[in-house]
């Protein structure tokens, strides 16, 4: 036997081919739910929504990645419900309602993205009561919302600034304890308007300053009576909005601040019910009613005139257009068509050019589109439904291909949620959760079915301890974990169940520190942790008790300064933060002291992200009012510190997957008549270029997930608005590497990983679904690895991880579900060719050319 083992990997070598071992390594997990994720905000670079999870109905967070994709804070801890809605963002604090109904009832809640800075705003009916708030909109810097005092009477006008004593009522517009109920609000000429109701006027137009004096009716529309005004929205100076006349037919009327008057009849008899406003170019989109067609897409400039239905989408039926948003330079809605169901649109602006985008749910069942958010130039989050998963969370990046779900949160049937791959020396560690055992918990694997074990229980029972954040340092595997006793604070392993333990209970007893952001420089690991008396701050360690310490209150007292985004550069730590002095800005740490690079938007905040070191300089993108999001260099210091205006005046460039190759930084960036497309810059404005115009002309082949491998930078990219494939480019010009799925499909390339001196990935085609691929940089060796799932179905391989010969990903192979696999790739200097040894091929020795 081991004769022919010998010579069939020698055949194989001398043949130049390569035969890669992938494999199962144990079923972990055996049940699974929807999440239903819904009422989103986009806050930093997260999308916030709330979703049905193993804690019940709870707020979650994600960056547009399944690993980025977390629970923010069990607020009503177990299985019960705090139900988070009314998202709505303040700068740099969420605001939100949540229901706690055995302690406070409904309730005004904030976060800053943080486990320990999610908290009760104001408990306004004070006990288990229930002020209701709800209509939260932001202006002139306070939160404006509708609450009620007296069991869902008396709801009147409230503001917050974000604290407790900062949380009222603003002004009570009917006396007593009748209501007002104030919703619809929208800012108009320096104002904020809303529909209010009183016993003189009805239901009308009301303004307000912020002020109690300063808040009054505005405009009576129908006297006597109500015109009910609502979907209120600011286009081509003046303010829009759907009210009703005296037999309560409801239609588009505006005002410019003066006058208010019914601006279009376009039902004619009955009412049109104009919604879901939002303008696209130059044009002010919304769905509306007509006698003929139904509920479908209209459009006006602004002119009555010009305002009609814009397109019948399905005939004599409603399409009932809804979320509708703007996003990489076209309209994206939920519509519905006979045959297709209610499926994902979009626009261009012209009739023939508004058109499914995405069948989801396949056939005439619908996937639902809603709550469509933009997270950045390149991610649109919503929740959509598929028949055998439920409801869960999609993206797309603008392409077909690029629209998939981005975590099926409660995990899917038979799957162990595996995530968090993190390689120290020769052993695996990661998150699993068996579900009705352990909970999630650390896990680790050495490549062998019986060295994929558990570590410790560190949170005994179902809950799980659930560990995140990890990273290797010391030797050791460092982590966030909780436990009843200790919150959730610092832990480390060496891998065996009496080396995993708390690190410091940095908030005593069983409050939480909720370390994030792990990241090692030199013989220290720097991490942001929370408490109440410093908010989420800079903290250290040395991996001992004594030596985590915190390193500065940046921001004094209980705010937060909240740092983020870490690198390495000139020695030192740079990173996002925010002070009430400054804004959030890029600031920088030796490990003793926390110091201010440069305040580059000193009327307020320039969020400083993607953080990327070439050479001696730091590269990253950040955003003011003068220049939008622009590309900057630094050296370090303030004077140093400077601009590279990509596209002049504030339109902004969205500078993204920033790499470095060789002296060079490669990234995306978007300008008019180009799109998104590959650009490079050595730190000046004249060398900062377009490599090449893959898309030529305005439309964007959006270059993502650029990965560097031996002096070539690997990307996905479209070549049409579907055709996605895989791309290379030394900086001097850029290359097909392989129509993987030749003709307009696109093979939508995802989880680039390097392993050895090749480029893994998945990629989709019609015969094999999404599986394992590898390159070397050539067509030819371009290749599926193994069809995990045969067939057409997806095993949709992802955290692709090395651990010295060995790559480790999660895969469903629909048997097992989402487990751990592995590649073999260990036959002496020939890549990814392994022989079987044993049953499953695991033990591998290495003797020159050959395989023992």
């Amino acid at each position: 036997m081991l004769a022919t083992l010998l010579l069939a990997c020698a055949l194989l070598i001398a043949a130049g081919r390569a035969l890669d071992v992938v494999r199962l390594l144990k079923d972990l997990e055996t049940s699974g739910a929807p999440s239903s994720p819904r009422s989103m905000a986009r806050m930093g670079g997260f999308v916030f929504f709330a979703a049905d999870g193993d804690f019940g109905t709870e707020l979650y967070k994600s960056d547009g990645t399944e690993a980025g994709t977390t629970i923010v804070k069990d607020l009503n801890p177990g299985a019960e419900d705090s139900s988070p809605g009314e998202l709505t963002v303040i700068g740099s604090t969420l605001f939100f309602t949540a229901c706690l109904f055995d302690t406070i009832g409904c309730e005004l809640f904030k976060s800053d993205g943080t486990e320990a800075g999610t908290v009760l705003v104001k408990d306004i009916v004070v006990g288990s009561g229930s002020s209701s708030p709800s209509q939260l909109f932001a202006f002139g810097g306070a939160l404006f919302f509708q609450a009620c005092e007296d069991g869902g009477n008396n709801c009147e006008l409230y503001k917050s600034d974000g604290s407790e004593a900062g949380t009222g009522l603003l002004v009570d517009i009917v006396a007593g304890s009748d209501s007002s109920a104030p919703a619809s609000f929208a800012e108009f000429n320096g104002e904020l308007f809303f529909r209010a109701c009183d016993f003189t006027v009805g239901c009308e137009l009301f303004k307000s300053d912020g002020t109690e004096p300063g808040t009054a009716v505005f405009a009576n529309i129908v006297d006597p009576g109500s015109s009910n005004p609502s979907n209120l929205i600011l286009f081509g100076g003046s303010l829009f909005f759907q009210a009703c006349d005296a037999l309560g037919d409801c239609e588009l009327y505006k005002t410019d601040g003066t006058t208010t008057a019914l601006f279009k009849d376009i039902n004619g008899a009955g009412s049109s019910n104009p919604a879901n406003f939002v303008e696209f170019n130059g044009k002010l989109f919304f769905s509306a009613t007509d006698p003929v067609t139904g509920r479908e897409l209209y459009s006006s400039d602004g002119t009555p005139a010009n305002t009609g239905r814009f397109k019948d989408i399905n005939g004599a039926g409603d399409s009932d257009p809804q979320s509708l948003v703007v996003f990489a330079g076209s309209l994206f809605f939920s519509a519905c068509e006979d045959g297709a169901g209610c499926e994902l649109y979009k626009s261009d602006g012209t009739d023939g050019g508004t058109v499914i985008f995405a069948d989801i749910n396949p056939g005439s069942a619908n996937s639902d589109p809603s709550s469509l958010t933009v997270l950045d130039s390149t991610t649109l989050l919503f929740r959509a439904c598929v028949s055998s998963i439920d409801c869960e969370l999609f993206k797309t990046d603008g392409t077909v291909p690029g629209t998939v779900m981005v975590k099926n949160i409660v995990g899917g049937t038979l799957s162990s949620d595996l995530e968090q791959f993190t390689a120290v020396g020769d052993t695996l560690f990661f998150r699993a959760c068996p579900e009705g055992t352990t909970g999630c918990e650390l896990h680790k694997s050495d490549g062998t079915t019986a060295g994929t074990v558990l570590v410790k229980d560190i949170f005994p029972g179902p809950e799980g301890s659930d560990p995140r954040e990890f990273v290797a340092f010391n030797n050791k595997l460092f982590f966030s974990a909780c436990d009843a006793v200790l919150g959730c604070e610092l832990h480390s392993s060496d891998g065996t169940e009496p080396g995993t333990r708390v690190v410091k209970d940095i908030v005593a007893d069983a409050g939480s520190s909720s370390p994030e952001a792990l990241f090692v420089l030199g013989t220290t690991l720097f991490f942001r942790a929370c408490t109440v008396g410093t908010g989420c701050e800079l903290y250290k360690s040395d991996g001992t008790e004594i030596g985590t310490v915190l390193v500065q209150d940046l921001n004094g007292g209980s705010a937060s300064s909240d740092p983020s985004g870490f690198v390495a550069f000139n020695g030192a730590l740079f990173f996002q933060a925010c002070d009430d002095a400054n804004g959030c800005e890029l600031f920088t740490s030796d490990g003793t002291s926390v110091t201010l690079v440069a305040d580059i938007e000193p009327a307020g905040d320039s969020f400083p992200t993607d953080l990327t070191v070439v050479g001696n300089k730091l590269f990253f993108s950040a955003s003011t009012t003068a220049s939008g999001t622009e590309l900057y260099v630094s050296d370090g210091t303030a004077a140093g510190t400077e601009l590279i205006d990509i596209v002049g005046g504030s339109g902004g460039s969205f500078p993204g997957d920033l790499v470095a190759l060789g002296g060079a930084l490669l990234f995306r960036a978007c300008v008019s008549g180009v799109g998104c497309e590959l650009f490079k810059s050595d730190g000046t404005l004249a060398s900062t270029v377009l490599v090449q115009d893959i898309f030529p002309g305005p439309l964007n082949s959006g270059p993502l997930f650029l990965t560097v491998v031996n002096s070539l930078v690997y990307f996905k990219a479209c070549n049409g608005f579907d055709d996605c494939e895989l791309y290379k480019s030394d900086g001097t010009d850029v290359e097909l590497v392989k129509d993987i799925n030749p003709g307009s499909g696109g093979s939508n390339p995802d989880n680039l990983a390097v392993f050895g001196n090749r480029l893994f990935f998945s990629a989709d085609t019609p015969a094999t679904g999404r599986e394992l691929f590898k390159s070397d940089g050539t067509e030819a060796g371009t290749v599926l690895v193994k069809d995990i799932r045969p067939g057409s179905a997806r095993s949709s391989p992802r955290s692709f991880t090395p651990v010295g010969d060995l790559l480790f990903f999660a895969a469903d192979d629909a048997f097992f579900g989402r487990e751990l696999f592995v590649l073999d790739s260990v036959c002496g200097t020939a890549l990814a060719t392994a022989c079987p040894s044993g049953s499953y091929g695991i033990s591998t020795t290495t003797h020159g050319n050959f395989c023992f």
